[in-house]
């Protein structure tokens, strides 16, 4: 089984991570790649298989009286013609307001004409909107052109694929101002993944002013809001929306950013461009919680649809997992999402609470909507995070160590009589060996026995030039963060990775520990200078005393022939470990307390001596059996 394990890691390093980390900051925020612009499209006018929507059907709840100035449309919304997700729920209708904008659940009782209400959560503006062009427009009847003013119309078209509202020759901005005429859609394009019902969003503008009714030229462009909304404010106090006028830049302009239009149109200043909110696909299954598809391959017809969880759960999902916690990226964290699938023994739920203040939820429950507390009015306000501990029992699972995932389990008997103050509960980091000026290299070891999964993160407060596994183990590294994952059999003698790290300070500190899931605390070590050494051979060994095997680390200042050798009490030699050239730098020799006939030897004091060069170097061993 480890050789299966070996195997599948070194395919996926050669293959390379296939799925792209999407940090996510807010729900909306998760559901869409970075806003772009299409060009070279010209603005199609719908035809004459259109449905347009009577004027008198316009008006606001609870009375539904008719209402030109901010009315929806009707009472029970506007079929789409096909499910669309959005904000992680799946609708088939919606309402559409004069004012530029659709939502997708219950109009509020009151007037949404102010386009600040896309950035901001209170219960007099919409929730689950997408606003093409949100500003105080009006809707002008057929009658109304003998004042003056061009008739309006509102219309949708569905098809298979696509359902488009238009808003044509909409009184825009400022209602007193005639020729201030604006034409402008909204495409929801149905998902072409059959496992999600996410789709694309498209905004699409129209020419402005061409009032045949009113000589003027005025036409009021500035002022409205162009993106997408959400429903709860969220993480860090930041509303659950996306500014639509961000397009091309780093994304999380786009959900920190309230800017209004200024000139027409806003889609870059052409009428052939659209603002495109391209989808991210999602495998939105809820009774998923857990199952380690963190890349989403069973969704995958080519590869695993259809196929047992043992061929859709790889080492990729645990990659994705270390590589979000290394690089402090968060995964998807919205429900049916990267995170969701990722926490494996569900820990992970957390909410904010009414003085927004994250809030993790202590169970580990088979359903997720179990034991929330009071204050959590929905589910959506429910999120999901999972660490590099769920990456070890995913590796663990797939070296068929876990009948399945989700694993909601504490413990699994496989110590025998091994007493609970062996088992590994933390790491302990061997001496810091220089191996050249200002550059030490730092064996990482378990501080006792363990079979099974381990996962733990830390940082040093040096420069990290490499964290290399010893094993059947997964790192991953980033900046000054380390993350390990792995599923096998460890002893307290054995080093789980190396560390090679350069720093000029004296003393090097390693925080943020982690072991499976338990912070631990911090750890400091000495670091010697090229000069502190005055060119000695240094030689010591870890752990000492130890049971099973110990490392000797070596730092020869220059190339030459060496003998490294155990002797017993007596003088007697136990074993011949080195004899013969060795370059000069750090390397590294284990001893696993046999003799030269591979025997084990017994407890007690024994002595290592390393000459050559003109230099002797020894020092004292424990074993302890």
């Amino acid at each position: 089984m480890k050789k299966f394990l070996r195997i599948a890691v070194g395919l996926m390093v050669m293959l390379g991570i296939t799925l792209s980390l999407q940090p996510l900051k807010a729900q909306v925020y998760g559901e869409f790649d970075t806003i772009r612009i299409k060009t070279g499209i010209s603005y199609q006018e719908l035809g004459d298989d259109k449905v347009v929507i009577g004027p008198a059907t316009f008006g606001l709840p609870p009375m539904w009286n008719t209402d030109l100035d901010d009315g929806y449309s009707s009472p029970n919304g506007i079929p789409i013609g096909f499910p669309f997700e959005f904000n992680g729920e799946v609708y088939d209708r919606l309402w559409i307001c004069i004012n530029g904008f659709v939502t997708f659940t219950p109009p509020p009782f009151v007037p949404s004409k102010q386009p600040n209400g896309l950035f901001i959560d209170a219960v007099s503006y919409p929730k689950n909107v997408i606003a093409p062009f949100w500003g105080d427009h009006v809707f002008r009847q057929l009658s109304e052109r003998f004042n003056g003013y061009m008739p309006s119309e509102i219309s949708v078209l569905r098809t298979d694929s696509v359902f488009v509202v238009q808003w044509k020759n909409l009184n825009i901005m400022d209602g007193s101002v005639k020729s201030s005429v604006g034409n402008f859609q909204v495409r929801l394009y149905r998902s072409k993944d059959p496992l999600s019902f996410q789709g694309d969003i498209e905004f699409c503008y129209g020419p402005v002013a061409g009032n045949i009714y009113d000589p003027g030229t005025i036409v009021v462009t500035k002022g409205a809001s162009v993106g997408l909304k959400g429903e709860f404010n969220v993480q860090g106090g930041y509303s659950d929306f996306l500014n639509g006028l961000y397009y091309e830049k780093p994304p999380l302009e786009a959900r920190t950013k309230t800017d209004l239009t200024n000139l027409w149109p806003p889609s870059k200043g052409a009428t052939d461009n659209r603002i495109w909110f391209k989808a991210l696909s999602r495998f939105n299954v809820d009774e998923w919680w857990g199952d380690g598809d963190v890349d989403f391959s069973k969704a995958n017809p080519n590869r695993h649809l259809g196929m047992d969880q043992s061929r859709w759960v790889t080492v990729n999902d645990a990659r994705i997992i270390m590589r979000s916690i290394a690089t402090y990226t968060p995964l998807d964290s919205v429900r049916r999402r990267q995170a969701y699938h990722g926490d494996v023994n569900h820990n992970g739920r957390y909410y904010y609470d009414n003085n927004n203040v994250r809030t993790d939820i202590p169970w580990r429950d088979k359903y997720y909507g179990d034991n929330l507390p009071a204050e959590v009015s929905s589910i959506k306000r429910i999120f999901f995070q999972c660490n590099e501990y769920d990456a070890a029992l995913i590796l663990h699972y797939i070296s068929a160590r876990l009948p399945e995932l989700p694993w909601l389990l504490d413990t699994v008997p496989q110590y025998g009589k091994i007493g609970a103050e062996e088992i590994a509960n933390g790491f302990k980091f061997g001496n810091a060996n220089l191996i050249s000026e200002k550059t030490y290299r730092i064996p990482v070891y378990l501080n006792g026995y363990m079979k099974g999964a381990i996962g733990g993160k830390f940082k040093v407060n040096g420069e990290l030039i490499d964290a290399a596994s010893s094993g059947n183990l997964l790192v991953e590294y980033f900046g000054n963060n380390v993350v390990i994952a792995g599923s096998d059999e460890f002893d307290a003698q054995t080093p789980v990775c190396y560390l090679t790290v350069r720093s000029d300070k004296p003393e090097m500190s390693i925080s943020e520990i982690r072991f499976n899931d338990i912070k631990v605390d911090d750890y400091k070590a000495t670091l010697l200078t090229v000069e502190e050494t005055n060119n000695a051979v240094i030689v010591n060994n870890y752990p000492n005393p130890f049971s099973l095997k110990t490392s000797f680390n070596l730092n020869l200042p220059k190339s030459g022939n060496y003998k490294l050798v155990v002797v017993d009490a007596l003088g007697n030699t136990v074993k011949t470990l080195l004899d013969g050239y060795a370059d000069s730098g750090n390397s590294v020799v284990d001893w696993d307390g046999t003799n030269q006939f591979g025997n084990k030897v017994e407890s007690g004091m024994y002595l290592f001596k390393l000459t050559g060069d003109n230099v002797t170097v020894s020092g004292k061993l424990v074993i302890t059996r």
